[in-house]
């Protein structure tokens, strides 16, 4: 009879001390959770296991935001949230299998800032005010040196795959995208703004929130500056060295601040 008792009583504490320690997957719909024990993360998905179920279930990273593991002393408000499970969660579907190269998911909105070359950041070098309100876009404001004077950009990115490793993104901005720089001869020196386009990929890693990126700006050119450059071409006292090209690498390492 003793013996019964302890052994109930241990069984109690176990449960107890198993129920303290749980781990949560917060779905994308930012509403439910599921409540379980984390086996292990796969990139691709986790493996769970339900609280005193043994089976072990499957949940693909297109399927959730992110998870936490925690214990009676890790709690917020969250765990308030709905539980439930999504039926057959275990599926061989590859369409359902995100790329090895998925991110664990940040969180939402960012404000950042970098520095680099390239139109987005105001010249041949300069630094980029970032914020990402959410994971698609980023809006940002770039100010730097073009050779001539301080030249500023804001724009705003699409980011196409943004829990990709790789994460090719396209936008547009508006500011300086052209400059006259005339060695000895300071008269015709002379910065342009009008619209440019870009395009290009940021490089992330699976532990850091911080990420290159590499790209193209394209610049539409007003015609204050084809007039300008088409006048010095036909100038006999002007040499130029280097005409504009049609577009230009931007080159950049970002810092999330927060």
């Amino acid at each position: 009879m003793y013996k019964f008792i302890i052994i109930t009583v241990l069984c109690n504490m176990l449960f107890a001390v198993n129920t303290k320690s749980q781990d949560l997957i917060f779905y994308n719909n930012n509403k439910d959770t599921i409540k379980c024990k984390i086996i292990n993360d796969k990139v691709q998905y986790l493996e769970y296991k339900l609280l005193n179920d043994t089976i072990l279930h499957k949940i693909f990273q297109d399927q959730y935001d992110y998870y936490v593991q925690q214990n009676e002393a890790v709690k917020n408000e969250l765990t308030n949230n709905k539980e439930f499970i999504v039926p057959n969660l275990i599926t061989t579907d590859t369409n359902k299998i995100s790329s090895a190269n998925n991110l664990t998911h940040p969180k939402y909105p960012q404000f950042g800032t970098g520095f680099g070359m390239g139109l987005d950041y105001g010249g041949i070098l300069g630094i980029r005010i970032s914020s990402l309100p959410n994971k698609y876009l980023t809006v940002f404001f770039g100010l730097g040196y073009n050779l001539n004077d301080a030249g500023a950009n804001i724009g705003a990115l699409f980011r196409i795959a943004p829990k990709q490793i790789i994460c090719p993104y396209f936008g547009i901005m508006y500011g300086y995208n052209a400059v006259i720089v005339i060695v000895g001869a300071d008269n015709y020196n002379k910065t342009y703004y009008g619209s440019s386009v870009c395009f290009g990929l940021e490089f992330r890693s699976k532990k850091l929130t911080n990420y290159f990126s590499l790209g193209l700006n394209v610049p539409n050119r007003s015609e204050s500056f084809e007039k300008d450059l088409q006048s010095l071409r036909q100038n006999p006292n002007i040499k130029i060295t280097q005409e504009p090209p049609d577009a230009l690498i931007t080159l950049g390492y970002h810092i999330i601040l927060f």
